[in-house]
């Protein structure tokens, strides 16, 4: 009987040792796959063509007053703008007549007045009911020149815009957002260059 049991246990450490050969090479394929991936995953960028064009700039779009404005293209190649977030210490420059409030009065734009002058270097202002407005400046020529986003302290907003622009004509559209990307409460402010 206890021959048995010593055949049993070399069959068994035999089969085993076996099963644990034909995993190794099986582990190192998978091994070397996940290494592959990793080495992948860190040099090559899984980044859309604006936040490139972003990062290779070196610049950002909001923040506090001292970040630069955010170099991107739009589908002309010109570069967009953006605007330096002054955190709602930019007073109006417009009187209370020409201000514009969203049809559901979340936002309401103090400046720039509806048919202002705007140049790179002009603020936008105004108050809002929520955590951070969006803005995009549109030439009547080449289209989106600027946007970006401002945070609401106390209620309000600010930034000073900067801006290249090609046309006499265009339009300062501000908004807030829903959590999935709808724009939602917006002010359309026909401006001059």
């Amino acid at each position: 009987m206890t021959a048995h049991k010593n055949t049993a246990k070399k069959r068994s450490y035999t089969t085993r040792k076996q099963a644990n050969d034909r995993r190794w090479p099986t582990f190192l394929i998978l091994a070397l796959l996940v290494a592959a991936v990793g080495v992948v995953v860190t040099l090559h960028p899984f980044r859309n063509d604006a936040d490139k064009t972003a990062n290779e700039a070196g610049t950002q779009t909001s923040g506090n007053a001292t970040d630069d404005t955010k170099k991107l293209s739009n589908n002309s190649g010109r570069a967009i703008g953006g605007a330096t977030d002054t955190q709602g210490q930019a007073a109006a420059t417009t009187p209370r007549s020409q201000w514009t409030t969203s049809a559901s009065g979340v936002i309401t734009v103090e400046s720039p007045g509806n048919g202002s002058t705007l140049t790179s270097g002009n603020n936008i202002s105004g108050m809002a009911a929520v955590s951070t407005v969006h803005f995009r400046l549109i030439d009547d020529q080449v289209g989106v020149i600027a946007q970006g986003s401002l945070k609401v302290i106390n209620g309000s907003f600010s930034g000073k815009l900067s801006f290249g622009s090609h046309a006499s004509t265009g339009r300062l559209d501000i908004f807030s957002t829903t959590h999935d990307g709808v724009e939602q409460n917006e002010v359309h402010i026909s401006v001059k260059f």
